[in-house]
């Protein structure tokens, strides 16, 4: 999205924020981290001077790559996670998916030119663990609702969720690195 966003408004401003927070935890202010992936460091200081205070914390950091597939990566995930749930599988297998979920992130954000450090931000274990555990996560829920086999009209009221990851598999095969999941 960077990539996109950069060529066709043609600025090198852009900034991309991303970490494990809901909403409803915002507007309670309660304390939450964010990380905050830029190459400009006009932008990375004026959205840090706009944004942290006592409960907003904002991590910077130059890996908009890893970031991004922090972000988007960590939906299907979810899904997957609360699948596992759903079918009624211990915590020990979700601990299990989790280890190879982390591991198979590193590999693809490294080959699309990312930072592996970045998995281990609000963006990367952050996210994840916000996302695919938490019964406030949609994707989560969706997941788990196919695991516990819903009645598929009520499941079908979540297509969104269906789209975000056929849309990443289709991402993932044009560039060749569907082998890494």
């Amino acid at each position: 999205l960077y990539d996109v966003v950069r060529t066709n408004i043609k600025t090198n401003t852009i900034a991309v924020i991303s970490g494990g927070t809901f909403a409803v935890d915002i507007v309670k202010k309660v304390p939450i981290g964010l990380s905050i992936a830029t190459k400009s460091n006009y932008s990375r200081d004026l959205i840090i001077k706009s944004m942290q205070n006592d409960y907003v914390k904002l991590k910077p950091t130059k890996d908009i790559v890893g970031t991004e597939i922090c972000g988007s990566i960590k939906n299907v995930i979810a899904i997957a996670s609360g699948i596992i749930d759903g079918m009624g599988y211990p915590e020990s297998t979700k601990c299990m998916f989790f280890t190879k979920s982390l591991n198979d992130i590193v590999k693809l954000i490294c080959e699309m030119g990312g930072n592996k450090n970045t998995i281990l931000t609000y963006a990367g274990i952050g996210d994840l663990l916000l996302t695919g555990t938490s019964v406030k996560s949609r994707n989560y829920s969706y997941g788990k609702m196919i695991g516990e086999k819903v009645d598929k009209n009520l499941i079908d009221e979540e297509n969104d969720k269906k789209d975000s990851f056929l849309n990443l598999l289709k991402d993932l095969q044009n560039k060749s690195l569907l082998h890494l999941i």
